[in-house]
């Protein structure tokens, strides 16, 4: 049966002698988190009230107060501790006699030692605990009625929208069996326009159509999808609990139900895009980031497996031979490749991963996966092209590790890559770098699925 976490109750009790009050508040919370406020002559009781809310309340974060009035002339039970004020007098004396001082504590400083005013009547002691505690299950029987009855309602709307959940479940499993037929066919029809010059055998053709079709494949998906809502209703009806493994269903549902967010951050070089990456990472660090591989010399300031992943041109040639690149290509010299590994890994997570791109990379990106990705374009600040390439000119002679050649090579292949912003759903301007990441920010977290 569930249970809310969140409660509320009070109790008291009166006899000759007292009115003992117990209000308990409770929270969510993963574990039992036990928040007591007791009076002094409650706390030799402390241990056995946290063993008693332990096994009533198991999880959530429980906030206990106690209060004990005595009526106006009954005992208390107090009594003077002579022992310790024998002790405390002593040190007085021994302090006066090594500073040459003669003033005394005042009655009231007495008064407030620790341990000096004692519960001396065991009897009483006894009766004011089995109060305490007699209160304390009454007031944990309240808090259960409420929770008990929150718990219902928040039963009836999950198991109200599980329905929901299984009924687009269904319709989704009747859309992918009708459209199995017609997406084999139009990647058959695409790889052969693909392939209209070359000599391709049929089987071959089959096979890469089969590929294709097993990625876009959501059967496993739906089976494990009704594996966890049956569960989680078995679970739900259950009269143990079993908060903590609905929990757990619900992240698993959540998993098979969406797929990650690939952010694309293409710009020319020298415009700033690995600056607004690494300042993204640092304010969202559950963001992961996609490291490209290259056959380029890492920078000074650059770290292998955490910037790039540093290959030979062997190494390279390999991984393009098994088709472990999304996409590569060369640049100014070098080989640069995306690797498909990790980002099939983010989409099947539901994560998200930055990638920082070149232009070329982020259309082929966001022609792979056109529903999973968010692509941004950034380019320098300047009214007009002269204007920007003058000052990426000035920012690519600042980094000092590049040559003038390659530097003009650059400043050549932005004019083209900057013909390509329109095809990115977001442009931005990254005239200073702090407004660029907190607007960059925003959109990715407005869009992600």
């Amino acid at each position: 049966m569930i249970a809310s976490m969140t409660g509320y109750g009070r109790s008291d009790e009166h006899n000759e002698q007292m009115v003992l009050t117990v209000e308990i508040r409770t929270i969510n919370s993963r574990f039992l988190d036990f928040s007591p406020r007791l009076p002094k002559s409650l706390l030799p009781f402390e241990d056995e009230a946290y063993r008693i809310v332990k096994k009533r309340c198991e999880r959530g974060r429980v906030s206990l107060t106690a209060k004990v009035e005595y009526l106006p002339g009954e005992k208390t039970g107090l009594t003077l501790n002579q022992d310790k004020l024998e002790e405390y007098l002593s040190v007085v004396k021994e302090i006066q006699k090594t500073s040459d001082r003669v003033d005394f504590p005042s009655m009231g400083d007495i008064l407030r030692l620790p341990d000096i005013v004692v519960n001396g009547d065991q009897k009483d002691e006894n009766e004011l605990k089995t109060v305490f505690l007699s209160v304390l299950n009454k007031t944990l029987s309240e808090v259960e009625v409420n929770r008990l009855s929150e718990g219902k309602n928040i039963k009836t709307d999950l198991s109200m929208r599980l329905e929901l959940i299984k009924g687009l479940v269904n319709n989704i499993r009747k859309i992918t069996g009708t459209d199995r037929d017609k997406n084999m066919e139009r990647y058959k029809q695409k790889i052969q326009v693909l392939v209209d010059d070359i000599n391709l055998d049929e089987s071959r053709l089959y096979q890469e159509v089969a590929i294709l079709a097993e990625k876009k494949d959501i059967t496993e998906e739906l089976v494990r999808l009704d594996s966890h809502i049956d569960l989680f209703t078995k679970y739900m009806n259950s009269t143990e609990n079993k908060g903590k493994k609905l929990n757990f269903l619900l992240q698993e549902m959540g998993r098979e139900m969406s797929t990650g967010n690939l952010v694309v951050l293409s710009a020319p070089s020298g415009t700033g895009k690995t600056s607004v990456c690494k300042n993204l990472l640092k304010r969202n660090p559950n963001w992961k980031f996609s490291v490209s591989a290259t056959t380029r010399p890492l920078r000074d300031d650059e770290v292998d497996g955490k910037d790039y992943i540093q290959m030979t041109n062997e190494k390279f040639e390999h991984f393009v031979k098994f088709g472990d690149f999304l996409e590569w290509e060369w640049v100014h010299g070098n080989k640069y490749g995306t690797l498909m590994g990790p980002l099939e890994d983010v989409l099947d997570e539901g994560g998200i991963m930055l990638l920082d791109i070149d232009v070329k990379g982020g259309l082929s990106l966001m022609d792979e996966f056109p529903d999973e990705t968010i692509g941004i374009f950034i380019e320098p600040p300047g009214d007009d092209i002269p204007e920007q390439l003058e000052i990426l000119e000035e920012r690519l002679s600042q980094r000092g590790d590049e040559s003038t050649k390659l530097i003009k090579n650059r400043l050549k292949r932005f004019a083209i890559e900057i013909e390509f912003k329109d095809d990115f759903k977001f442009q931005f301007i990254n005239e200073d770098l702090d407004e660029t990441v907190e607007e960059i920010e925003k959109i990715i977290k407005e869009n992600i699925k």
